[in-house]
């Protein structure tokens, strides 16, 4: 028998903190408090109306005490590792989700979910779907940050398993003016003075055309490189970009550096451009005060709570029968999965755009 929970959430709407839908667990005193409302005001401007909200300062010294007597549905938090560990324990594989925004289960429960951005996790799901397309040859460019070597060597490894596939991969540069010689070099480009049919600007011909290109490195890197692959006209099935941020440099880049681009970044806000479009005008509105980074991931939390239900209103859902591992946080392995989403340029600037404005 797989190793998944089965447990039944119900979601009903009672006043106080007997039968609270959602406890917010958090430093809601000391010098961390600021954060901590900061979170919570985005978590609530992203759910409906009629959810029954209730928080719980983890500096208490009977936080799990005020918890247990919410008989939450589901928690958000706590923030800090040892109040983590307390809470995990206390909670592990119990019917209730809980989601962590920012230090990791040492304790493997199954309704426990990490809510952070893990780019390795980001790397199986992007090898996964390279290995379902039929591409054959792979080309990968890689930062030699410990990070981006790492995400490097977790996808040539999945690749691995697919078989047929031709996988290159090339460490970038430690300056940018040498970008354009590897580019020369993998691409097997050439420098003529005229095409016949075509303007006189392109004076490059590309001999080497791979199915796809890979690319783990830092954002000004990702700028530098995409911008250098437009100089030389590089064609490919597809670009594919794995980064923990955006540099507002991006939005800069031509149309030309940017159109078959796709891109994962850690903001789940950026994949629901319909509920995120006015966050920061409806933040300012509602707590006359611009949100932080904080205010967003609160709001990103929210909104993963409603596409985990389906689209569907919280108040809406009765018996919902919900499989940890299945349809929720974690695959047979018990390893935690997410789908990040993979943006187009236009999404990414989007999403740039918002980021920048926090």
């Amino acid at each position: 028998m797989k190793r998944y929970l089965l447990i039944i959430v119900f979601i009903f709407f009672s006043f106080g903190c007997f039968a609270a839908d959602i406890v917010v667990v958090a430093p809601f005193s000391g010098g961390f408090s600021n954060y901590a409302i900061d979170m919570l005001n985005g978590f609530k401007l992203a759910l409906p109306a009629g959810i029954s909200l209730s928080k719980v300062d983890e500096f208490s010294k009977d936080f799990l005490s005020e918890v247990e007597s919410c008989n939450p549905r589901i928690i958000i938090g706590p923030f800090m590792t040892e109040n983590v560990d307390n809470l995990t324990e206390a909670f592990c594989n119990k019917p209730v989700v809980v989601i962590l925004p920012f230090a990791r289960p040492r304790k493997s429960c199954f309704n426990v979910f990490y809510y952070g951005f893990n780019p390795i996790t980001a790397v199986h799901q992007l090898s996964q779907k390279i290995c379902q397309s039929p591409d054959s040859s792979i080309v990968v460019f890689y930062s030699m940050d410990k990070l981006s070597r790492k995400e490097r060597d977790v996808f040539l490894d999945e690749v691995k398993k697919c078989g047929a596939l031709n996988v290159v991969d090339h460490p970038l540069p430690s300056f940018v003016n040498l970008y354009g010689n590897l580019i020369k070099d993998v691409f097997d480009i050439v420098k003529v003075g005229k095409i016949s049919g075509l303007t006189e600007k392109k004076i490059f011909k590309q001999q080497f055309f791979p199915d796809k290109i890979i690319v783990f490195a830092s954002a000004p890197s990702v700028v530098n490189l995409l911008s250098m692959l437009d100089y030389y006209d590089v064609k490919s099935g597809g670009v594919f970009v794995l980064t923990t941020k955006m540099s507002k440099d991006f939005a800069s880049l031509n149309l030309s550096a940017v159109e078959n681009v796709k891109i994962i970044i850690p903001y789940f806000i950026c994949n629901k451009a319909r509920l995120n479009v006015n966050f920061v005008d409806q933040y300012r509105k509602t707590y006359g005060d611009d949100p932080s980074q904080f205010s967003a991931l609160g709001f990103d939390i929210g909104n993963l709570l409603l596409e985990t239900f389906a689209g569907k209103n919280l108040k809406d859902i009765k018996d919902e029968q919900l499989v940890l591992g299945r349809l929720m946080f974690f695959d047979d392995s018990n390893r935690a999965v997410l789908d990040y989403p993979i943006l187009n340029a236009k999404e990414v600037r989007l999403c740039t755009k918002q980021i920048l404005s926090r």
